[in-house]
């Protein structure tokens, strides 16, 4: 099986190379982080792994993303997202022992990089890293593509959106959540916590709520 999508959704355009690196560095999951790192390729020919990488081929079961081939899907990243040996850790323990990668693709047409993967089998585990691809109307050879790599698009948007808000003098607030997913807020704004209890969050600040109702500051909550 394979199953090779591309991310084509207006959030889903990489910009910044420097925000995609920070978007997959603050990826958390299950307390863990450090999960996952930017390796910078031989422009249009970089690897990244996909159930041809192991198999010599793909099975021809899905169509690939427009504007590729067979034959490019896998060798044709700018720049490739991988596991660092924690991510690999964290997948061994899930039973996956070699999980796949995501590769940043130049779309000439859309004038920025796209994400491309292999979505078999949750992306032999990094899906429990970057989130899981949602198909509609799921096909023999293909589908409607509703998302793909939600929580990674999502890191990456916040900090894309952090380092041309620090051009302007302004800073969001990341609050963290349990499940890895993360809610942004505004300077000045006022957030209520689970006990009731109201803040104001501050410039740079990141909240965080635990299992006991509490919070987690770092920055100077006021």
């Amino acid at each position: 099986m394979s199953h090779v999508v591309l991310n084509n959704n207006e959030k889903g355009k990489i910009l910044s190379i420097a925000a995609l690196r920070q978007g997959c560095e603050a990826i958390t999951v299950e307390g863990r982080s450090g999960l996952l790192e930017v390796v910078e390729t031989v422009k249009g020919q970089g690897q990244y792994r996909t159930w041809k990488s192991d198999h010599g081929r793909l099975v021809g079961d899905w169509d690939v993303p427009e504007g590729m081939t067979s034959e490019t899907v896998g060798n044709n990243a700018d720049y490739v997202i991988r596991c660092t040996e924690a991510g690999r850790e964290y997948l061994r323990g899930k039973g996956f022992a070699k999980p796949y990668e995501v590769g940043v693709v130049w779309s000439e047409a859309d004038r920025c990089h796209r994400l491309v993967y292999d979505f078999h089998n949750k992306a032999a585990g990094l899906e429990l890293i970057i989130g899981l691809t949602e198909v509609k109307h799921f096909a023999p050879r293909k589908g409607e593509l509703k998302e793909s790599c939600p929580r990674l698009i999502q890191h990456y948007n916040i900090a894309r959106d952090n380092l041309m808000a620090g051009l302007q003098g302004d800073q969001q607030v990341v609050l963290p959540q349990a499940d890895g997913s993360v809610v942004v807020g505004n300077r000045g704004e006022i957030m209520t916590l689970p006990d009731g209890t109201e803040i104001t969050l501050g410039v740079g600040d990141i909240v965080g709520e635990i299992h006991v109702g509490g919070r987690i500051g770092l920055g100077g909550v006021q």
